[in-house]
This record gives C-alpha cells, sequence and structure tokens, in this order.
C-alpha cells in the first residue's frame, strides 16, 4: 500500500420524503445511529446473497449497535479490523449527520450501516467500499446513493408490520419493490447519500532494496520511499542487524540515517559487503526504526529486508537421481548427478553400488 493514515469525515443525508416515497409514508420517519469499522480483505459484516449476523439482524430490526460493535472488535482482535464508526441518527428528513474517522492501510475498505426506520428489518449502508484509488492513493471523495435492504430475519412487508420473525433466516437483499419503487419506476429511488471526504493523510515510509542477494564484496542499494512529499526534511532511521554474517562482512555501522530532502519521496544508501575466508552463504537484516520516525510520517510495508550474502567459493551440493527406481534384470538404469551451482573446473563424482 503506498498511503499511510488518513482522516475521513463522512457526511450521512437523507432525502427520504414523503414525496420521494409516498407509498405508505411512515408518520415518524428517521434512521438509527451509525455503526461500521474500518478493516481488510478479510473482514466481511454484511453482504447481499448472505445471511445476516446477529449484529447485523440487531441493527436492521431495532437500530442497536452493541452487538455489531461487538462483531467489528472482535474482527479488531484477530487484526482484520482497525476502527470503529459509531456516529448519530437522522431525524424526519431531509436533514443530515456527520462523523470522522482514521483509517489506514491495510484496513483501507469501509462499512457503515444505518438502519431505516420504522420498519421490519430494512437498513441503508455501504460494505468493504475501499477508499484507496487504483493507484493506491487516498480518493479526496466518494460519493455512494443509498438503497434500502432487507436483511432477511424478519418477514413484514410494510413500515409498521407487526414483528414477523424470519426462520430460518433468508439471505441480504436489495428491495426493488414498493415502497421504494415509485410510480411507474422499473428501479428503486435512492432514500439518501454517504459522502466519504479526506480531511488529511499522513505520509508512509517504505524500504527497498535493488536486490535482496549479492555475492560478497558486491553492494546493495537500499531506497526509503515518501507515498508523498513534504516540504521540510525528512529524516528516516536505518537498523543494520546481523543475521549469520559476522560484522566484518558488511557495512555494519548502525544506525544509518536517511535524510529526505523538502519537496523530494526517497533517499538512498549504499551498503557495501566484503570478501572473508568463510565458505557459507551469510545474511543480515535492513529495517526502518520505526519506534525513533518522525511524527510527520507512518512506517509502511515492507519495513525490513533480509540480505543473503553468497560465497561463490561454496562448495556445491551434488545431487542424483534416476527417472527409474526399478528395472527388468537385463535392462539399463540411467542416472543424473546434479551440481546446485556451475563449478569453477571440473568436478569428478564417484559412484557406487552394492547388491542387496
Amino acid at each position: 500500500m503506498a498511503q499511510g493514515t488518513a482522516t475521513y469525515k463522512l457526511t450521512f443525508s437523507s432525502t427520504w420524503t414523503s414525496s420521494t416515497h409516498p407509498s405508505n409514508y411512515p408518520s415518524n420517519p428517521h434512521f438509527s445511529g451509525l455503526i461500521g469499522g474500518t478493516h481488510n480483505g478479510s473482514a466481511e459484516f454484511w453482504s447481499t446473497g448472505k445471511t445476516a449476523s446477529n449484529g447485523i439482524k440487531s441493527m436492521a430490526e431495532t437500530g442497536g449497535k452493541s452487538i455489531l460493535r461487538s462483531e467489528i472488535t472482535a474482527a479488531i482482535n484477530a487484526s482484520n479490523a482497525e476502527n470503529i464508526i459509531s456516529g448519530g441518527g437522522l431525524g424526519r428528513p431531509p436533514t443530515s449527520t456527520s462523523v470522522n474517522f482514521n483509517i489506514s492501510a491495510p484496513f483501507n475498505l469501509v462499512t457503515v450501516t444505518s438502519m431505516l426506520a420504522p420498519s421490519p428489518d430494512w437498513f441503508v449502508g455501504v460494505s468493504g467500499l475501499n477508499l484507496l484509488d487504483n493507484n493506491n492513493n487516498w480518493r479526496s471523495m466518494v460519493e455512494v446513493e443509498l438503497f434500502v435492504y432487507d436483511a432477511g430475519t424478519d418477514s413484514g412487508i410494510d413500515y409498521t408490520s407487526a414483528n414477523a420473525p424470519t426462520s430460518p433466516r433468508e439471505n441480504i437483499t436489495r428491495i426493488t419493490t414498493s415502497p421504494f419503487v415509485v410510480g411507474g419506476a422499473t428501479t428503486p429511488t435512492s432514500v439518501g447519500t454517504f459522502v466519504f471526504e479526506l480531511q488529511s493523510s499522513t505520509p508512509q515510509v517504505s524500504l527497498s532494496v535493488d536486490k535482496s542477494s549479492v555475492v560478497e564484496g558486491e553492494s546493495v542499494t537500499a531506497t526509503v520511499e515518501l507515498s508523498e512529499s513534504l516540504s521540510k526534511n525528512v529524516t528516516v532511521p536505518l537498523i543494520l542487524t546481523r543475521g549469520t554474517a559476522e560484522s566484518d562482512d558488511y557495512d555494519s555501522t548502525s544506525p544509518v540515517s536517511l535524510t529526505i530532502a523538502s519537496g523530494q519521496t526517497e533517499m538512498q544508501q549504499i551498503i557495501k559487503t566484503y570478501a572473508d575466508s568463510d565458505t557459507e552463504d551469510e545474511t543480515f537484516t535492513i529495517a526502518i526504526n520505526a519506534g525513533n520516525l518522525p511524527s510527520d510520517v507512518v512506517v509502511g510495508s515492507p519495513r525490513s529486508i533480509e540480505i543473503t550474502i553468497t560465497d561463490p567459493d561454496a562448495p556445491g551440493v551434488i545431487t542424483l537421481s534416476t527417472a527409474a527406481l526399478s528395472v527388468d534384470e537385463g535392462t539399463s538404469v540411467d542416472y543424473t548427478v546434479k551440481l546446485s551451482s556451475q563449478p569453477t573446473a571440473d568436478v569428478t563424482v564417484t559412484l557406487t553400488g552394492h547388491a542387496s
């Protein structure tokens, strides 16, 4: 993901009136308080064609938030969601309300719902709306027309129908009949809008290398990159950590700080490796020191990369294979001897065999 954190303003506006939806329009029209969250693709709180959760059932039938809030909290604890969105409801339309929320990659999807009331189990909302564009930048504004969904948990057919629990629950569907299809229309009329407006964003800094495996004596070029430029210098601290490599196998000075100049988005650091007498491959890690980043930026992904230093003098691995493990007596067996790397001189491999 290219971006870091962002703040959005969600404005919920209702256009549901007796003029737009005259059929059996209720005497006390309103919407319940907003409830939802930011999450990744592993979390889904509702979807058309699927059965409503207990949280969606409660929200759609009563406007209650607590059960759905608990489901979002469970997704947060499972690292599949990040923030809960909770806002006010709407009185007699037309009217509007707003709520601000924070969002960050990879939790760049947003789900928000509200009960249309009075109703059996009808609600409006968005599910898994992506606030990143195709270039992984935060979208400046997204407007969504709101249509009414049936949660499939109550069989009432009108705004004020008596409770009639649906058992077993049916799938969530968009309502494409009266009272939301008006006059001679063939499609439903929307009852409002969600407008998501970007208020601010915090750039993200990420790490990359030109190659993650080098022959000893070669260099690695590490690049720290901002998702967007700032009007001031940004210093990004790096930490070089030994794996199996020794401190004299590479430029092991730590920490290394790279300063991205005002108006720029990246800076590079060359890290040399050195030949030694060992004949084994060795590793070290380059990482962004997230705990010491300036407040202007947040750490992104990847934040650390392991580098392998390969040794051209390391002995190759010899393997033996055959296509046939069983043959008739009197026939031949073909064997293949293979080296894991190209040798710098001829290699003679002696095979032995015994009968059993």
